[in-house]
């Protein structure tokens, strides 16, 4: 009997120990590092934009040239913002940011004044802002992600036509993950 009794508490124990094997995968976070999209804000910058994200820290670079048919002027708008990370969450990410965009503005023209003469002229103005604030990025579809930011911004530095106002600024964007 106790031999039995033995084989049995062996077979057992041997059956509890294999079902202590962990089968879990080792967690990893597979959270994109790169994104591209299209963003829009008053201190990120107007455009195309590109996001590295690696880790809680992140950069983004925001931008776009816009030409006038006829030669008739442009406008450019280039931004970059660092970005960390708060709060990650399954799919609502809380963020914070600062940000900065240059915008330039040209315009070209002609017109003929009262006595026949064709008159050319230009105008140029260009601005730069800076900000910050706090983010929400809302993951979906498993590739993109849609952000909104919200903060404080100065509009208008070093710019002698137009002066320097303070206000709140929101940003708006649309990524894809790679």
């Amino acid at each position: 009997m106790k031999k039995i009794s033995f084989i049995f508490i062996l077979f057992f124990s041997s059956f509890l120990s294999l079902s202590q094997v962990d089968t879990k995968k080792p967690i990893t976070n597979n959270k994109p590092v790169h994104y591209i999209g299209l963003s829009g804000g008053g201190v990120t910058g107007l455009g195309f934009s590109y996001r590295y994200w690696p880790s809680k820290w992140g950069i983004q670079i925001t931008g776009i040239p816009i030409f006038f048919a006829n030669k008739s002027g442009s406008f450019a708008s280039i931004g970059l913002s660092a970005l960390y990370t708060i709060k990650d969450n399954r799919f609502v990410d809380l963020y914070g940011y600062v940000g900065n965009q240059y915008l330039n503005y040209n315009q070209n023209y002609s017109y003929t004044d009262i006595n026949g003469n064709l008159i050319e002229s230009s105008n140029s103005s260009s601005m730069y802002n800076i900000g910050t604030g706090f983010g929400f990025k809302f993951d979906f579809l498993d590739a993109f992600d849609f952000n909104f930011q919200t903060g404080i911004g100065m509009f208008g530095i070093a710019n002698k036509s137009f002066s320097t106002i303070t206000t709140l600024t929101a940003e708006i964007g649309l990524y894809y993950h790679l």
